[in-house]
C-alpha cells in the first residue's frame, strides 16, 4: 500500500508539475502577445504622424531668397490659445516666428524656395484657424525682402489687416504658377495692382493632411 500512494503522489505531482508547466507557457505566449499588439498600436499612428508632418528638404541649387509672411489673427485671444498649432505650422515650411503685436505672426523664410514655404505655411495656418474655431478672423500676406524690409513688412502687415479671411502675395509670383492656384485681388483701400489672391496650391492633399493633424488633440 505505502508503494502504491508512492507512485500515486509521484504521477499526481507529475501530472501536477505538467500542467503548471503548461500554464505558464500559456501565460507569456499571451503577454508577449499583448505587449507585441500594444507596441504595434503605439508605434503605427506615431508613424502615421511623422509621415504627414515630415518637413520638406530644402534645395540649394538656386540662389537664396528672402520672403516674409504675415498673418493676423483676430481675436488677439485666438493667436494666444493656439500659438503651438500656428508655430508648428510655420517651422514645417522652415519659418522662424516672431510675434509682433498680440494679433500678429511675421514669420521669415530663407532658402532657394522661400516664396513656396511661405505660401505653404500661410495656406496652412488658414486652414487650422478655420478648423479651429470658425470665427477666428484670419489675413495673411506674402512677399519677397529687398533692400528695405521694414517698408516691406509694414505694407505687408497692412495688406494682412485688410485681407478678409484672404492670403495676399504681393509680388514677384508668376514663377510658382505651376504649384499653386492664384485669382486677382481687389480692395477699395489698396492699388491693387499686382496683388494675387492664394487660392490654394494644384495639389493640396499634404496640406490637408498636416491641417488635420495639427488640429487633432493629442
Amino acid at each position: 500500500m505505502t508503494i502504491s500512494h508512492a507512485k500515486t503522489d509521484k504521477q499526481f505531482l507529475g501530472w501536477f508539475l505538467l500542467m503548471l508547466a503548461a500554464g505558464y507557457s500559456f501565460l507569456v505566449w499571451r503577454l508577449e502577445t499583448s505587449i507585441t499588439s500594444w507596441v504595434n498600436h503605439e508605434t503605427q499612428p506615431q508613424a502615421a504622424t511623422t509621415q504627414i508632418l515630415e518637413m520638406p528638404s530644402q534645395t540649394d541649387h538656386e540662389p537664396a531668397e528672402e520672403c516674409i509672411l504675415v498673418i493676423r489673427i483676430r481675436p488677439a485671444r485666438h493667436l494666444e490659445q493656439h500659438f503651438d498649432k500656428f508655430f508648428k505650422a510655420a517651422n514645417l515650411y522652415w519659418g522662424i516666428v516672431e510675434q509682433t503685436t498680440p494679433e500678429e505672426l511675421v514669420i521669415h523664410f530663407d532658402s532657394s524656395d522661400a516664396m513656396y514655404m511661405a505660401t505653404c505655411s500661410g495656406l496652412l495656418i488658414q486652414k487650422i484657424a478655420a478648423k479651429v474655431n470658425g470665427k477666428i478672423a484670419f489675413g495673411g500676406t506674402l512677399d519677397l525682402l529687398n533692400e528695405e524690409p521694414e517698408k516691406i513688412r509694414k505694407a505687408a502687415s497692412y495688406l494682412a489687416s485688410i485681407a478678409e479671411g484672404n492670403l495676399i502675395a504681393a509680388h514677384g509670383y508668376s514663377p510658382l504658377s505651376d504649384r499653386v492656384e492664384l485669382q486677382p485681388f481687389h480692395h477699395a483701400l489698396v492699388d491693387s495692382e499686382g496683388l494675387l489672391r492664394v487660392a490654394g496650391l494644384i495639389n493640396p492633399d499634404l496640406l490637408n493632411n498636416q491641417a488635420s493633424q495639427l488640429t487633432t488633440p493629442g
